[in-house]
């Protein structure tokens, strides 16, 4: 959020700036980190890292995430204030405190299945 009002106050207009935390990490490493946090926050019998499945690769797939921030640090000033893993963490630790408002939105029929699959799925 901090970083589209910095964009909305010094940006240029019709400008492009990507918005990323400076943290390469593969998908599998982020898995972990998530795991880990449901973990403290959410524990169950078996630690939710043995339930990581490995599934063929949708067509497409990205095996890491990669934003370049450089133009908004470089233009705007603009740098993350919370590291990923801080960030993952927070937002876990959210989501296990306030299961009465997502579970509301899965009630009203959020898909929650495996998207980006060949034959609808």
């Amino acid at each position: 959020a901090e970083a589209l009002l910095t964009v909305l106050d010094r940006g240029r207009l019709g400008e492009t700036y990507c918005i990323g935390g400076d943290s390469t990490r593969r998908n599998i490493e982020v898995v972990r980190m998530l795991c880990e946090a449901l973990d403290r926050y959410a524990p169950a019998n078996t630690p939710h890292a043995d339930k990581i499945s490995f599934v063929t690769d949708r067509p497409g797939h990205d095996f890491r995430y990669d934003v370049d921030a450089s133009k908004i640090r470089d233009e705007l000033g603009w740098t993350p204030r919370t590291p990923v893993p801080q960030g993952l963490e927070e937002t876990v630790r959210w989501y296990v405190e306030n299961q009465a408002w997502w579970q509301a939105i899965r009630d009203r029929g959020f898909a929650s299945e495996r998207q980006g699959l060949s034959g609808g799925g």
